[in-house]
């Protein structure tokens, strides 16, 4: 499921003319914390997954569905 997210997340942000950087600082992270989301060797906290939605102009459900479902249920 990762690698699709890598993959949806990527190709959001390309289709949305955005470079990494953009979306980083409009997510109020660090470059590198975001290409580490995008890479998909580290999970985004979901105010962050949120951020990051909005900045690229998606629904987070469209960019993190299975990892945020995990999310929802860990916290039951």
């Amino acid at each position: 499921m990762t690698r699709l997210r890598d993959t949806m997340l990527k190709e959001a942000r390309r289709s949305a003319g955005l470079p990494q950087r953009t979306v980083a600082e409009m997510a109020g992270i660090t470059l590198r914390g975001y290409q580490l989301i995008e890479a998909g060797a580290r999970e985004p906290a979901v105010g962050t997954a949120m951020r990051i939605a909005a900045a690229i102009g998606r629904r987070v459900d469209e960019l993190f569905s299975g990892w945020l479902i995990k999310e929802v249920e860990k916290n039951l």
